[in-house]
């Protein structure tokens, strides 16, 4: 199907895998395994707040488990045997939410980083000016020149490697994966 897979002999084997991954993840977990069952591997990513999306599969399901699996945040609970068609579109469905985070995080950490290296005058500064507020508008706000909100402006962009707010704005305000991407390839890593 072409979908990057990494299987695993049993839960802990996925932990230690999904811990040495850096890429977007999911995870198809199976709720009887040697060691660990489905479940207790999903409390094991809640505790350890390694939030993945995971879709559960059981031939010995009932109605508790699949509500705790979801309560648990699996994203969906496949009942053995399940037509194949279902079982990859939701693991595309999967791979796809596993994206959307991994960018959010990403972005997320570039804005931390960001506000890291800003001086306190600059974080003041950076939501109105990521708004799209004019130089003047932020001056009388905060009772400055135009001239040195173009200084803060300067300082931002070269702080963030970014040549223009536009480009600055599209980095932190727009994490979202790439529209283009083809759900069925990726860094998705699945297992267990």
């Amino acid at each position: 199907m072409g979908i990057e897979a990494v299987a695993c002999d049993d839960g802990r084997a996925f932990l230690d895998a999904l811990s040495a991954h850096t890429g977007p993840a999911c995870a198809v977990l199976d709720l009887r395994m040697p060691g660990m069952t489905g479940l207790e591997v999903i409390e094991t990513l809640v505790a350890e707040r390694r939030l993945i999306p995971i879709v559960m599969l059981t031939a010995h399901g009932d109605v508790e488990s699949a509500v705790r699996a979801m309560k648990l945040g699996a994203l969906d609970f496949l009942q053995k045997p399940f037509a194949p068609d279902t079982f990859v579109a939701v693991v595309r469905r999967a791979i796809e939410g596993a994206r959307e985070r991994h960018a959010q995080g990403l972005a997320e950490r570039e804005r931390g980083a960001l506000l890291d290296r800003l001086s306190t005058r600059e974080r003041e500064l950076l939501p109105l000016l990521l708004d799209g507020a004019s130089s003047k508008e932020i001056a009388r706000r905060f009772a400055l020149s135009p001239r040195t909100v173009d200084v803060h402006r300067a300082s931002i962009l070269g702080k963030a490697g970014a040549a223009t707010m536009r480009e600055l704005t599209a980095r932190l305000r727009a994490p979202q994966a790439d529209p283009t991407a083809d759900p069925s390839t990726g860094n998705a890593a699945d297992g267990a």
